[in-house]
């Protein structure tokens, strides 16, 4: 077991251009327990909320928490846990279709791609669709047209596969894995619109996992891919932390804010203590 372990951590600024790197981010304080990823926000009814992974040290595997942006303050309200299952949760995409607001997590450990429905905003939901079964899609990112999504495939190991897929039932619509490295191509957050061009958070796991944001620029058509920025741990700017940066892995923005995710490493009492209870069977 080692005693130094990845800490993931969520920063956020005003909207800027996600390829300036001269605007620095504030850190969003997290707590012992674990640790916070895949920021994504959502704007309802007048107010901003976060949500994101939290990865408990406790139970060893993500949960989806979330908190509400103070404009007056300039700060985050403390994080609160929405939604926890029996498997792994993270890169909770939200959006509102109607008066409706639904989360599309990653839930490739439970071998579907789940749709959930807020029954009460936000930290009340069910599950309302099973838009696959019998896969493992990670990091489903909902298109712009709403009618369509593009995952990264990692069902049976090496080479995984980026596919685009119907939000109504699932199929699969089309392998697009041939326009881009293959470990440039797992989703890195909700796509931009910027005139006729779509733009693509990307991560680049060439050498280590979350190593890079790689943004692409496409069409709707999918005609080709274009690296349009590197987003890297030497170029992200956090406003008072004393770790090296070593990785980054998903941005999103609203015209409010901005928000990132990005990695250090840490020493943590809590989760080797959570390790040495799991290990002796004290704690499941």
């Amino acid at each position: 077991m080692g005693i130094r372990t990845e800490k993931w951590n969520v920063a956020f600024r005003p909207a800027s251009d996600f390829r300036r790197t001269d605007n620095p981010y504030r850190k969003i304080p997290g707590d012992a327990g674990g640790w916070y990823a895949d920021p994504f926000l959502l704007k309802k009814d007048g107010a901003l909320w976060l949500f994101a992974e939290y990865f408990s040290y406790r139970f060893g595997r993500g949960l989806i928490s979330c908190c509400r942006f103070d404009a007056e303050k300039q700060c985050f309200s403390a994080w609160k846990e929405v939604l926890c299952e029996p498997f792994h949760l993270s890169y909770p995409q939200v959006f509102c279709r109607g008066e409706d607001v639904y989360m599309l997590p990653e839930t490739g450990e439970a071998g579907q791609l789940l749709l959930y429905r807020a029954v009460s905003f936000p930290d009340r939901w069910e599950k309302c669709a099973v838009l696959q079964k019998g896969v493992r899609w990670v990091d489903a990112t909902l298109l712009p047209d709403e009618k369509r999504l593009i995952a990264y495939d990692i069902q049976g190991g090496e080479p995984h596969a980026c596919l685009l897929a119907s939000v109504e039932n699932g199929r699969v619509l089309r392998d697009l894995t041939g326009l881009r490295p293959l470990l440039r191509s797992r989703p890195g957050g909700a796509v931009l619109v910027e005139g006729d061009n779509w733009i693509f958070p990307t991560q680049n796991c060439e050498k280590t996992y979350g190593g890079e944001l790689v943004f692409y620029q496409t069409d709707p058509a999918f005609s080709s891919f274009s690296s349009l920025f590197t987003l890297s741990p030497d170029s992200l700017p956090i406003r008072g932390e004393t770790a090296p940066v070593l990785g980054v892995h998903t941005y999103n923005r609203t015209d409010e804010i901005e928000v990132v995710d990005y990695k250090t490493e840490t020493v943590s009492p809590v989760r080797i203590l959570h390790r040495i209870l799991q290990k002796t069977g004290v704690e499941k």
